[in-house]
Order: structure tokens, then sequence, then C-alpha cells
């Protein structure tokens, strides 16, 4: 029984054969625990993640979600595979800017404006 694990309710959705238990995901670095920390602690250092104005980006693909976030002089690209597939999308002219890779959730290569990206991952750009 996962001691982290609230006791005033019998569980529905969080039961040990449904959520990896939190004591075990702790222990394990690649867990949707680490994984959320990671984005959380990239959120609160970045004041355009946290307050970023979104806006859209087309990078004519269905399995990618794309947006820039702007805030007080900082911006980044997002990107999001949502795909079981790795993905190469070409970064639109209007964003080129954005040249650096400055995050991948798993590597990903950001090479002349091609971003290749793996399967279920995101990347951050940055100018």
């Amino acid at each position: 029984k996962d001691k982290y694990r609230a006791t005033w309710e019998v569980p529905r959705n969080s039961t040990d054969s449904t959520v990896i238990p939190l004591a075990q995901q702790l222990k394990d670095k690649n867990s949707i625990y680490h994984h959320y920390k990671t984005f959380i602690q990239l959120r609160n250092s970045s004041r355009a993640l946290t307050y970023g104005e979104l806006e859209p980006v087309n990078v004519n693909n269905g399995a990618v979600s794309a947006f820039v976030r702007l805030a007080e002089g900082e911006s980044v690209m997002v990107l999001h595979n949502l795909s079981k597939a790795e993905v190469t999308v070409t970064i639109p002219d209007e964003q080129k800017e954005y040249s650096k890779l400055s995050f991948s959730s798993k590597p990903a290569i950001l090479k002349n404006n091609s971003l290749k990206l793996p399967a279920y991952s995101t990347a951050i750009l940055r100018k």
C-alpha cells in the first residue's frame, strides 16, 4: 500500500493497479513524478513559461502542438510531439530566431531550422 496516498477516501482512479506508487516513482528518474517535477521547475524558472501570453505556431504537423510564450522581454517556443512516432518539423520563417535548444524531455536535434522530436516529447527553443 502506498503510504503517500490519501486515506480519507477509497481510491478509485489511483489504485496500485492503475498508478505506480509514489514510493517507487521517487526511485525512478524516468517516472511521471520526476517528469512533472522537471516541468514545474522549468516553468518556475521562466517568466515567459509562468506568465507569458500564448501565441499558436503552425508547424504543418497535426501531431505537434507548438506555441510561443512571451513575457517581459523573454520569449520561448514550445513544441510537444503528441504522437508515438518521432517527427521532424521545420521551424517557420517567422520563428526562425528561435535557434537554441534550451530544453528537451527526450534527446531532440535542432539543426538548420529543422527540429527532430522523439515520440511523446517536448522541446523548448530560445532566441
